[in-house]
């Protein structure tokens, strides 16, 4: 979706100010409902009757939830600070999978394809990934096949890492996850036939995260994500006015 020109950006500050209710805690954050609109068209069809001047979603975190409102704001995700720590990383790895989430969910591909940019850059770091991540995001509806892509990827080099910690064999319980298997292989299959200078091989994943056949392939269509997100969460019947929209 374009971005507001100066003016437009303006009359969106002004419009009428909603309540986001997030978490489980209902954590209130306010938002201008013109400008949260004009990120999500999901979004905009929910809150598309007069008089709604509230949104409950309950799944996503408190701190999920600050971030995006920033990100609504300006347009684009703060990053780590210099030497953060491995607290740090792992703790901002999570917050970007469930922003990457939220975006799939309410069809808002520029926020997700910022999030898969720096989870690109974090993934770089050994064993980040762990299988929590991955069966959280497989657990996580609807599909999306650029992240889970993303985390197989990852999975393969930490496993064909130099002295890896772990061996396949850690993860075999994971063949039940849908197409699981099927994306291993095909990942395993695209980490031999990348081929690096023997004098590269220790940096083999850095170049590889870094190669446009996988920096394509991490990235959301906008016009694919729009179609499907509006079908999953559009409501099913107009609301009253007045009345709280509560998402599963």
């Amino acid at each position: 979706m374009a971005g507001l020109s100066g003016d437009a950006f303006v009359k969106a500050l002004q419009s009428d100010p909603i309540q986001f209710i997030v978490g489980p805690t209902a954590v209130p954050l306010t938002i201008s409902k013109a400008l949260l609109c004009h990120k999500s068209e999901t979004f905009a069809k929910l809150l598309s009757k007069p008089g709604l001047l509230e949104l409950r979603l309950p799944n996503v975190g408190a701190d999920v939830g600050k971030i995006f409102v920033c990100w609504c704001y300006q347009g684009r995700l703060q990053g780590l600070g210099v030497n953060p720590s491995a607290a740090d990383r792992r703790e901002w790895k999570e917050l970007l999978i469930n922003l990457w989430l939220l975006g799939d969910d309410y069809g808002i591909p520029s926020l997700q394809n910022q999030a898969m940019k720096q989870l690109t850059g974090l993934f770089v770091t050994p064993y980040l990934l762990n299988k929590k991540d991955i069966e959280d995001v497989w657990s996580h509806k609807p599909s999306h096949e650029e992240l889970q892509g993303l985390l197989i990827c990852t999975l393969v080099a930490q496993l064909e890492a130099p002295n890896a910690a772990k061996t396949i064999y850690d993860y075999e319980d994971l063949a039940a996850l849908p197409k699981f298997m099927a994306k291993l292989y095909k990942a395993l299959q695209m980490w031999v036939t990348f081929d690096v200078p023997v004098k590269a091989k220790k940096n083999k994943w850095v170049m590889l995260l870094q190669s446009e056949r996988l920096q394509k392939g991490f990235l959301v269509s906008e016009m694919m994500r729009k179609v499907s997100a509006q079908a999953a969460r559009a409501p099913a019947r107009p609301f009253a006015p007045g009345e709280i929209i509560e998402i599963d």
